[in-house]
């Protein structure tokens, strides 16, 4: 098997993997503190170049569905974009859930990390990412 090491002193390399660091330092601390906003762990996902949140450990009772999807394979649960009301709810409850929704989607927004990208420090490295 090989392996591969490459070092550099480059200060604008270095530069840009120390900011990485603290990006994603400011990334797993935001994405700890949703334990407290919703009641459980956040699973920290990967996809290619990007880090996120993908969803929040909580119940999986079905008194939830209204405003979360139903659990992945590790337990996580994603907030719907809206709120989905079992058939049969009345004009009152309709309004209640919608409500409760854009309070869970309002906190979402300012507790939950944005999206974050190691673009830059490809970039200083000199790594074009679309041939790694």
């Amino acid at each position: 098997m090989s392996s591969y090491f490459y070092k550099t002193n480059a200060a604008p390399a270095l530069a840009a993997i120390e900011a990485w660091g603290a990006k994603r330092v400011e990334f797993d601390r935001k994405r700890e503190a949703l334990k407290d906003v919703f009641g459980g762990p956040s699973s920290p996902m990967y996809s290619g170049n990007d880090s996120y949140v993908g969803g929040v450990k909580i119940s999986d009772s079905r008194d939830l569905d209204v405003h979360w999807r139903r659990p992945d394979q590790y337990g996580y649960r994603a907030l719907r974009n809206s709120a989905k009301p079992e058939k049969g709810a009345t004009k009152e409850a309709r309004a209640a859930y919608k409500a409760e929704h854009e309070r869970l989607l309002g906190s979402r927004q300012l507790h939950c990390p944005a999206r974050i990208r190691k673009d830059d420090v490809w970039k200083a490295l000199g790594v074009d990412w679309g041939s790694v």
